[in-house]
């Protein structure tokens, strides 16, 4: 009876120690999915001065101490050699920015059967993770494509992913937080102009993230007949659509929402914004990415 009085104990610990994790790692996720937003709202007076305690997002969780595997992903003629980790790695919600989501795959997909879309065309990536789509658009024919992420260690594994499939110097890699339209501008100076094309795939998590998302994308992209290309599971994407349109519109964004990609891994929610005909003023600062209350938000639709 003692024994099996001390299995049931260890049984419930390792219950407790699961469910704690898992919490964590939703928390995680979600930082992740905002570009490191949250990091960037940590005030001067929440920081610890010995370096511990690092906010709700440390991208040393997300980009390092993990093993990584190396794979080609093909679609149709089209090859992309990447390095990576498995969606069923058991880390998987630790390093989020190292995995390859479906929407990214997806969406290379759709540009393989639209090529029209990118072929000669800037394009910028935001959130790219692995950089699967903008290194597959690269390939397709993109004029240049500008790759970014939001640490150093997650850029540079874009640099190396772009290395093994020979794109040269049409394709760079960059450091950007969402909403940061001042290193925006920074990394448009440094690359000679802004883009016909932006896209974002498997982005949009939490709603924190819309307004810093969108007005990255919003920033980046020229005026005229450019397009900010977002698609999102909608295991994750699911209730926040209506706030995406929403943002969108306060933002001077028309969104097409797209027929849905049902893929091998679920569908796929697919919009095509583009910038209004009263867009020609800038945007200068991005709304605080603490956005409106949920209240607010039910309230508003």
């Amino acid at each position: 009876r003692r024994r099996r009085r001390r299995r049931r104990r260890r049984r419930r610990r390792r219950v407790v120690a699961v469910v704690a994790a898992s919490a964590v790692a939703g928390a995680l996720v979600a930082a992740a999915g905002c570009g490191g937003v949250a990091a960037a709202e940590m005030s001067d007076s929440e920081s610890d001065d010995s370096g511990d305690n690092l906010g709700f997002f440390n991208p040393d969780l997300f980009t390092s101490n993990v093993e990584l595997e190396r794979d080609a992903f093909t679609f149709d003629d089209l090859r992309v050699e990447l390095q990576f980790i498995h969606n069923s790695n058991q880390f998987v919600d630790r390093f989020v920015s190292r995995v390859v989501w479906p929407s990214a795959q997806e969406m290379c997909t759709f540009f393989k059967a639209h090529p029209e879309e990118i072929v000669g065309k800037r394009v910028l990536e935001l959130g790219s993770g692995t950089g699967l789509c903008g290194i597959a658009v690269g390939l397709l024919g993109a004029g240049y494509v500008a790759l970014t992420d939001n640490n150093d260690e997650a850029v540079a594994l874009l640099a190396e992913n772009a290395k093994l499939n020979k794109l040269g110097e049409k394709c760079t890699s960059h450091t950007h937080m969402w909403g940061d339209t001042e290193s925006a501008d920074k990394l448009i100076e440094a690359v000679g102009g802004k883009f016909d094309v932006v896209i974002g795939t498997d982005v949009v998590y939490e709603p924190e993230c819309v307004n810093p998302l969108l007005t990255s994308a919003r920033h980046f992209l020229k005026n005229g007949d450019s397009k900010f290309f977002l698609a999102n599971h909608t295991v994750r994407y699911g209730g926040l659509e209506k706030y995406v349109k929403q943002e969108a519109v306060e933002l001077g964004l028309d969104e097409t929402v797209m027929p849905s990609i049902v893929g091998e891994d679920g569908r796929i929610d697919f919009s095509i914004f583009c910038k209004g005909s009263d867009s020609s003023a800038e945007l200068s600062t991005a709304k605080p990415a603490a956005l409106t209350s949920e209240a607010e938000r039910e309230g508003s639709t």
